[in-house]
């Protein structure tokens, strides 16, 4: 595969993405020299600008697009068109302007516009990397995250890529960036937890996930907050759990561990 992908993510993904090991030592330095003056100043998706650290890298991936809140496009679109409909698409209940798109908003200026900044955007952010030096013959290797393929369809035009050397590749969550390792850890910890427990006096299941958090100094309840809101993730975790004889139980700080069958599993050993 050649270079590892710098992965360039958002801000608040940023710890996430460190606990999934996307973010690895190596890159981590990155991250935290811009930690040193405030953790807004990190670098992320959405802040590239100025950051020299990307100019020696020729792969980089996007885990998302550097798309800003909806009211930074209106702003900029009232400024152009002052009699704009400003609504997006989900938001039912208003008159609908007479040039329709089936993008994020509802007018198709106002939509126009929103692209053209989130092009410009992508573009900033690919001349960051090694592409800026000029006499440089490396190829650039650009992954970005994202259903939007005509999006990056346009972005390929644009750059005057030629349309054949666009591609699209589906990655399987529970494999990507050692994803499903990190559950098995995860539920081969929770068992021998649960096993110490049922040997001991005080069988202590269920249990928070932030007490076994704080006995074994593991960041689970985090990630599995996470992930479990993903229907995907969240079954692989589950059956995980499941084929140890563990479950889940609760939500938020509530998160439990517990065995699948409590008053079998206390008595069994």
């Amino acid at each position: 595969m050649g270079e590892t992908s710098f992965p360039l993510v958002a801000k608040d993904d940023i710890d996430e993405y460190e606990a999934l090991g996307v973010i690895n030592a190596a890159f981590k330095t990155y991250y935290d020299r811009k930690r040193e003056t405030g953790h807004n100043n990190a670098i992320n998706v959405l802040n590239t600008t100025g950051k020299n650290a990307l100019r020696d890298f020729s792969s980089l991936y996007l885990t998302s697009l550097p798309i800003l809140g909806p009211d930074y496009y209106r702003t900029i679109a009232l400024s152009l068109f002052p009699d704009l409909p400003l609504y997006l698409r989900k938001e039912a209940g208003h008159e609908q302007s007479a040039e329709l798109t089936s993008g994020w908003f509802l007018d198709e200026r106002l939509e126009r516009v929103y692209r053209e900044c989130l092009l410009t955007e992508l573009i900033q952010i690919i001349h960051r990397t090694r592409i800026r030096y000029i006499r440089d013959i490396t190829k650039v290797k650009i992954c970005i995250a994202t259903t939007q393929s005509d999006l990056i369809k346009e972005l390929c035009k644009w750059v005057r890529i030629p349309e054949y050397q666009f591609e699209v590749e589906n990655l399987s969550i529970p494999t990507a960036y050692g994803f499903q390792t990190k559950v098995e850890n995860m539920c081969d910890g929770f068992l021998a937890y649960a096993e110490r427990s049922n040997r001991s006096i005080i069988n202590d299941l269920p249990v928070f996930i932030g007490s076994v958090d704080k006995t074994l100094g593991t960041k689970h309840r985090p990630f599995l907050q996470y992930h479990l809101r993903n229907r995907s993730r969240r079954e692989h975790i589950i059956k995980s759990l499941e084929e140890r004889g563990l479950r889940l139980t609760g939500e938020g700080t509530g998160l439990s561990l517990d065995w699948c069958q409590s008053d079998a599993k206390r008595t069994g050993s």
